[in-house]
């Protein structure tokens, strides 16, 4: 008995100093590593798992488990458990990654024609790629709450949409193609919410995300420190980085702000009229911190502000601005030869440049401003110019009235006429107390938000998409308030459609959604596809929790066709819904051909 109880202790002994240190296909295994397997005609193959399989997995891990790494069969990634959750390692695709070697929790990759770069997988935790914090999920739904929408910069051209999430990432779900905001390091559409990754190698973030945009090629994103990020195409240099034509795969920092120690407060990103015209080019103003702008991208007509008509491949500052001490801006889109823009400083005084072939620009002529123009004896605190096609702007005064100029073809200036105007002029309804301009992303009509929740509008009426009912089915050459149950409650309101094909989305303080106008991609949801009303009135939103849950925000998106429009709306708990067309992926419900046609909630896992 004693001997076999010797024999079994040597043996543990010796396994145990064995097991230190183990070989495979080799005698000699490296002394730093556990184990080392060394081949020249096959690989090492890490556990296969279905996402399924991977999440029951990770119910049953810990601390203790850190640094355990599975392959997620439908996600087509590897995943490592850093000790609370499970983070991905990146994408796999071979045309970002061409091999990647883990030692320790460094990675190194090789990257297609360039250079390989050793990571640390901290980088990856800290740069929002893991859902590390407020992730219990809400009665309802499965998975991460959101804390904000997408701050939208085009709402015609969207054929996605992308979140904050309380876990500090990125969430989006939609088109992939030139590496919008689908699958991340891919141009995959992604038909239900993915998480963005930052890109390791040029810097993890150092802040929060706090603000992010969509535009139809590229994802924005700017930290709670002033850093800005951005995945998708390089057209006209609207990436910033030295390029025209090479795209970003994954968020990736822009390294002139931090290398100059610049922190941006802001983005204001001009959408191009027609996608996925190539030839068209996206301008980007980025509002410092310290009142300053930079810009770059298209140039063609002066529309940066610089004084010439050169594309800008990197950023550079608008002189012009100096010391004006700039706190808000707004632009238009186009074609290039159609985008205004205007900023405003700290005085209310109105800098203005761009595109002036419809008197947009307020100066008393059509000509157009390749640098700032201050307009003369008019202050704003308020400004907001149509996105796409026929140049107008609407402000408000310091003393709450509202004035425009520009194209006035369908009476959204609100003066009374149809004609243009190329000098501010007021509304002939009277505001005192006018808070927020919204402008139709190319529907011709306006909307006026008072500060004590009332709604007028103006301008284009077809498909009865202002609200008035069927005797207004014409243009409205006069700011006029709809009769709807809302009034006096509004929170915010939206404009979607393209041309003739309009609606109205309101938003009021007790949390109900109200829409009107063009519904053939449900993207009202009022429960059916046709106009919401017979009369043209304004009809509540349907949901799936029967009405029980409360909205604090919303936004319309869609693709430039009528057919192809969705909504997403926040819940006050933090759930997300979506209703409309779901091409793409755009509803986030992992599917592409299911219209929906009342609020269904996405989840987020």
């Amino acid at each position: 008995m004693k001997s076999l109880i010797s024999l079994l202790l040597m043996l543990s002994i010796s396994y145990s100093a064995l097991s230190q240190n183990i070989g495979i296909n080799t005698n000699s295994p490296n002394p730093n590593a556990a184990l080392d397997v060394e081949s020249t005609d096959k690989g090492l193959l890490i556990p296969r798992l279905t996402t399924t399989q991977r999440t029951a997995l990770g119910a049953t891990l810990g601390a203790v488990d850190e640094s355990l790494i599975i392959y997620d069969k439908d996600d087509t990634l590897f995943y490592f458990w850093d000790g609370l959750n499970w983070t991905s390692l990146g994408d796999t695709d071979r045309q970002n990654l061409i091999g990647a070697t883990l030692n320790g929790n460094m990675l190194q990759i090789d990257i297609e024609n360039g250079n390989p770069a050793i990571v640390d997988l901290s980088a990856l935790v800290t740069s929002g790629s893991s859902n590390t914090a407020n992730t219990t999920p809400v009665v309802g739904s499965s998975g991460v709450k959101m804390a904000k929408l997408v701050e939208a910069q085009c709402q015609n051209y969207l054929t996605g949409m992308a979140y904050i999430g309380a876990d500090d990432n990125i969430w989006s779900h939609g088109y992939g193609g030139d590496y919008s905001y689908g699958t991340p390091g891919r141009t995959n559409n992604a038909l239900k919410p993915v998480i963005q990754v930052v890109d390791p190698i040029n810097g993890p973030k150092i802040g929060k995300w706090k603000h992010v945009f969509i535009e139809p090629r590229v994802l924005w994103a700017i930290t709670d420190e002033g850093e800005v990020f951005r995945r998708g195409k390089a057209n006209n240099g609207q990436l910033g980085n030295g390029s025209a034509s090479t795209p970003l795969p994954y968020l990736t920092k822009m390294s002139f702000f931090e290398t100059n120690n610049i922190k941006v407060k802001y983005l204001y990103i001009s959408p191009t009229t027609t996608y996925p015209i190539t030839s068209e080019g996206t301008s980007v103003f980025a509002l410092t911190e310290d009142g300053d702008v930079y810009c770059w991208g298209k140039n063609n007509i002066g529309q940066l502000g610089i004084g010439n008509i050169i594309d800008q491949l990197t950023p550079v500052k608008i002189t012009g601005l100096d010391f004006q001490f700039i706190h808000k801006m707004t632009q238009s889109g186009g074609a290039g030869s159609g985008l205004s823009v205007a900023a405003l400083d700290t005085l209310n005084s109105i800098y203005i440049w761009g595109d002036n072939g419809y008197g947009q620009l307020g100066l008393g002529s059509n000509t157009d401003q390749t640098s700032p123009a201050l307009v003369p004896g008019i202050t704003a605190t308020e400004i907001v110019m149509r996105r796409i096609s026929y140049g107008t702007t609407l402000i408000t005064t310091p003393s709450g009235a509202v004035m425009g100029a520009g194209w006035n073809g369908d009476g959204a200036l609100g003066d009374g006429t149809k004609s243009n105007k190329n000098l501010f002029t007021p509304t002939t309804t009277t505001f005192t107390n006018a808070k927020t301009l919204i402008l139709g992303a190319n529907s011709r009509a306006s909307i006026v938000v008072t500060d004590d929740g009332h709604l007028y509008v103006a301008g284009y009426n077809g498909e009865y998409g202002s609200g008035l009912g069927t005797a207004s089915n014409a243009d409205v050459t006069d700011f006029v308030m709809p009769i709807a149950p809302f009034q006096g409650m509004v929170k915010k309101a939206v404009f979607q459609g393209y041309g003739s094909y309009k609606s109205i989305h309101v938003l009021d303080t007790l949390g109900r959604i109200w829409a009107c106008g063009e519904n053939r991609g449900g993207q009202l949801g009022t429960g059916s596809t046709h106009n919401a009303d017979p009369d043209g009135l304004f009809t509540r939103a349907m949901d799936e929790l029967n009405g029980a849950v409360k909205f604090v925000d919303i936004q319309g998106y869609g693709h430039y066709q009528y057919d192809y429009y969705s909504t997403v709306a926040l819940t006050e708990d933090g759930r997300v819904m979506t209703t409309g067309a779901p091409q793409y992926g755009k509803t986030g419900q992992d599917d592409t051909s299911y219209f929906r046609y009342y609020y269904k909630l996405i989840n987020f896992q």
